[in-house]
């Protein structure tokens, strides 16, 4: 299987973190080892021309110790061989308070690097940062949150975007 870029680990990795610092969460949350894959399915082969595989991501994920995320997979989205997108759908386990605003902007503030800007597409509200040489949007879907992150340079990040929005976790 391609490797996916350390940029798409960093942002799975970070997201799933969220909050679990604190003391509060002290023996809560799930364990790394334990988190398990969303349905290798939940995405069309192609999106937009792009060749779209689930990820192994388990030998990344194995060692953290306390997260929000009982479940989460990460899909590359490739033109050829040329990575030029990641998604990452991943569920929020019962310890974790996905509705709450403080909860979602904590989550927030650890993906990319900028303030995440929020824009409303459709009934979405997207939440639009930048990391190193990409564009990140996250958005909220009950109990899960999902993560594009496409390469600033991919010649149709919003018709991309659009069509991740149509995807039902």
């Amino acid at each position: 299987m391609r490797k996916t870029s350390s940029i798409a680990s960093a942002v799975l990795i970070a997201s799933m973190l969220t909050a679990c610092g604190s003391p509060d969460i002290s023996g809560k949350g799930t364990v790394g080892k334990d988190i398990v894959p969303i349905a290798a399915d939940l995405l069309p082969p192609e999106l937009l021309g792009l060749s779209v595989q689930a990820e192994d991501i388990s030998g990344t994920i194995a060692s953290e110790q306390q997260t929000y995320v009982d479940a989460t997979t990460l899909y590359s989205l490739r033109s050829e061989d040329l990575l030029q997108a990641t998604l990452q759908v991943s569920r929020f386990n019962s310890d974790a308070d996905g509705d709450s605003a403080k909860f979602r902007n904590s989550l927030l503030n650890q993906i990319g690097g900028s303030r995440p800007r929020s824009v409303r597409l459709g009934k979405d509200n997207v939440f639009l940062t930048s990391g190193t040489k990409q564009q990140l949007a996250t958005w909220f879907r009950g109990e899960y949150f999902l993560i594009l992150a496409t390469r600033e340079d991919y010649p149709m990040p919003k018709s991309l975007l659009r069509r991740a929005l149509e995807i039902q976790p």
